[in-house]
């Protein structure tokens, strides 16, 4: 442990809050251990950024825990392309230096590469390229309240031009593709701002989503790959009051039971940290990540049915230290290991990590609380 320690210093992160009946399993007794156990899982994923130059470290790492998917990023958070993706005209930062190396060796060691894209959140993108994206009616760029530009999903061009990073992508050998942000902006009012306002009286941000997701998942069958997509916990049924649920479909344009149809995998964002106060009846949803997480996963098997097979949780590696003293607590391999049992204990076989900065070091409950956290960054998609 030591020696991994070294290897993934621990940092804590900041994520934004954001808000068939299967049955559950007899609880998991919970408790504390010092080696993930993912012996239930067919696929137990880690988030690993742009990192892939250190590929032997987060194999020998993922060797220890038991897992056995690594998440990459390729067109990351500002639209910059990761790596060589065989042509010239893309916004390269090439941060992965050989990418034929890094999935010759997961293969080697039976590592199943997951390829994230970013979809519509597009710094990049949408300086050089304006008539993709969503603008302001005077036609400057539109930047929403996070600081966030995003290309417009009813523009055809912005469209093809994911779907295009996605299958080249594919291309090099990943098993699978993973849209992140593939969404609009949620505050609907400044939405009413932009030239999009027209499009979502005609064509709802659901169904152009779900029109997207058809052509990108079409294309990307046709080359043999899967097509996974990250949403909001918040879209699954139950989870917030129903108008709420429905708000943040609406807003987002993430129909959960929708795009489980049409995607190989639905990766919900379920990190306890994301939930309001009283969320499942739990005051501070944050100090209770099994119980979070088992009645999050509920209430999607519930809504999913026979599709429910197709989920696979983001979960919290990272501590949520910008909330209110008392209302969270620091996230070591104990809390991992109670939100991996409850998506076990919903009938699910796979799972991923999630740390933004993909540094981890999991240790015990007591050695976490006396890490000095100080550094945050932040993530909402």
């Amino acid at each position: 442990m030591k020696n991994l320690l070294k290897v993934f210093p621990f940092i804590v992160m900041l994520v934004t809050s954001c808000s068939a009946d299967k049955g559950i399993h007899k609880q998991t007794v919970l408790n504390v251990v010092d080696k993930l156990d993912t012996s239930a899982f067919k696929l137990s994923c880690i988030y690993i950024g742009a990192k892939a130059n250190k590929v032997d470290r987060f194999i020998e790492f993922a060797k220890k825990h038991g897992l056995n998917a690594f998440v990459v990023d390729i067109k990351n958070d500002h639209g910059e392309i990761t790596c060589d993706l065989g042509v010239k005209d893309l916004p390269y930062n090439k941060e992965i230096k050989d990418i034929k190396s890094f999935l010759t060796k997961c293969n080697e060691n039976g590592i199943y590469t997951i390829a994230r894209i970013v979809a519509f959140k597009d710094k990049i993108k949408t300086e050089s390229d304006p008539e993709m994206a969503i603008l302001n009616l005077d036609g400057s760029v539109h930047v929403d309240k996070e600081n966030m530009r995003w290309l417009n999903p009813y523009n055809k061009a912005a469209r093809d031009y994911v779907i295009r990073i996605a299958k080249l992508t594919a291309q090099l050998g990943f098993d699978e593709i993973q849209f992140d942000y593939i969404r609009l902006p949620h505050y609907n009012k400044s939405v009413q701002e932009t030239n999009i306002k027209n499009c979502v009286d005609k064509e709802s941000k659901v169904q152009v989503i779900n029109r997207f997701l058809k052509e990108a998942v079409s294309e990307i069958h046709k080359l043999g790959k899967k097509v996974s997509v990250d949403v909001f916990g918040c879209t699954i049924p139950g989870s917030l009051p129903n108008d709420d649920v429905k708000i943040s479909q609406k807003n987002l344009g993430q129909d959960y039971i929708a795009i489980a149809q049409i995607a190989d995998y639905i990766c919900p964002m379920i990190y306890p940290s994301h939930w309001p106060t009283q969320s499942f009846k739990i005051k501070f949803p944050d100090l209770e990540p099994y119980k979070v997480v088992l009645h999050a996963m509920n209430l999607s098997n519930k809504a999913l049915g026979d599709n429910y097979k197709k989920v696979r949780p983001w979960i919290q590696a990272f501590s949520a230290t910008w909330l209110q003293n008392g209302a969270w607590k620091a996230y070591g391999i104990t809390e991992l290991q109670q939100q991996i049992d409850a998506t076990k204990d919903n009938y699910l076989n796979e799972f991923s990590l999630w740390n933004p900065s993909a540094k981890y070091s999991f240790h015990s409950k007591e050695r976490s609380n006396n890490r000095n956290q100080r550094t945050c960054y932040k993530r909402c998609s």
